[in-house]
């Protein structure tokens, strides 16, 4: 019985960082699927970002149309928050009261005020030594248990009755190693979208770009001077060429980028819906921790959802930085003297005058 009693010492005591959060009993697919797609085009890019009465330069970093989205996906994190006007409990109070959370979730730690003595002593060394809470949490499931176990034949803990071990429903420690064990798989699809979607997507290769740039400055730099007149130097109509020339290709790979990205997005959004339609029935199987018998393990099942909604936000993070990079462009393409005489024309029609 010393594994369960260790298991529960580290449920009950390294969870309680997390005392403070409450689950809510909702499904988070549907708020995801709400959110609108990136623009398909740099046009409807700049339509996004650009403020109809700004200059025609002026591109917005975030845009209002993803702005509801994100306002629903706070909304739903500050209720993850419970009783946020309570006043900040000491390191004390806090041990205090995840004790008495373990205790009614726990015949056996209600019962053993070794144990309780035990968890509170543990949570208060968590709490106090930076460095050792940071190695804890680096050890493996099995090193935690074999580190708790040492730690508690200190204090002399009986082992629980045979009625008390007998009661599987009642194990806190099969309840942690769930919680842990889906915390860590929701840690894990939430690395995994980051490498494969949100990198590449909040940190544009542009290279190509950069590319084209080093392109055009030696052709200008490469320019013969000529003389007309009292000026000296490039001349004017073939630089013009050349910078038109890069300039429509630079174009040409904002366009490609876009259409990239766009795709990509689309990937990132259909796979995230997949994972989260497959939590929500994970934790609705248990009905969002009130299957639970330790309370104390409720407060990681809100972690678990706060990580989901933070994996929908940095979707809606991308969105924001592809529509801003998209419409830049296409407002260098406004602003050049070829367009520049259409450009009050396209501000109006924007603005729903035209």
């Amino acid at each position: 019985m010393k594994k369960i009693i260790g298991m529960a010492g580290i449920l009950c005591i390294s969870g309680i960082a997390t005392i403070a959060q409450t689950a809510l009993k909702i499904k988070l697919q549907p708020i995801a699927a709400s959110i609108p797609a990136p623009p398909a085009s740099l046009e409807e890019a700049y339509k996004y970002a650009h403020p109809p009465t700004a200059t025609v330069s002026t591109v917005n970093t975030r845009q209002a149309i993803y702005q509801q989205a994100q306002d629903q996906l706070a909304a739903v994190m500050t209720k993850l928050e419970a009783n946020p006007n309570e006043a900040p409990k000491t390191t004390e109070q806090q041990a205090d009261v995840a004790v008495s959370l373990a205790k009614s979730g726990n015949a056996f730690v209600n019962g053993s005020p070794e144990m309780q003595a035990a968890m509170k002593a543990f949570y208060l060394k968590l709490q106090g030594d930076e460095k050792f809470a940071a190695a804890f949490e680096e050890k493996s499931e099995e090193e935690k248990i074999a580190y708790i176990q040492q730690f508690l034949s200190s204090y002399h803990i009986k082992a629980p009755s045979p009625s008390a071990a007998a009661n599987k429903s009642a194990d806190p420690g099969k309840e942690a190693i769930d919680i842990r064990k889906l915390t860590e798989e929701m840690l894990q699809y939430q690395q995994a979208l980051d490498t494969k979607y949100y990198r590449p997507l909040s940190k544009p290769d542009e290279s190509a770009h950069q590319a084209l740039s080093a392109k055009e400055a030696a052709e200008l730099k490469a320019l013969p001077i000529v003389k007309m007149g009292e000026y000296s130097g490039a001349d004017p109509l073939k630089e013009k060429q050349i910078r038109n020339k890069y300039f429509n290709e630079h174009m040409k790979v904002a366009k490609a980028q876009l259409e990239r990205d766009h795709k990509l997005w689309q990937q990132y959004k259909t796979e995230l819906l997949a994972g989260l339609a497959r939590f929500d029935g994970k934790l609705e199987a248990i009905d969002w921790g009130g299957k639970l018998v330790n309370p104390l393990l409720k407060p990681g099942i809100a972690s678990i959802q706060k990580g989901l909604l933070e994996m929908t936000d940095h979707m809606v993070a991308c969105e924001h930085i592809m529509t801003w990079q998209a419409a830049s462009w296409y407002a260098g393409y406004l602003g050049r003297p070829e367009t520049a005489a259409r450009a009050k024309e396209i501000t109006m029609a924007y603005a729903g005058i035209l």
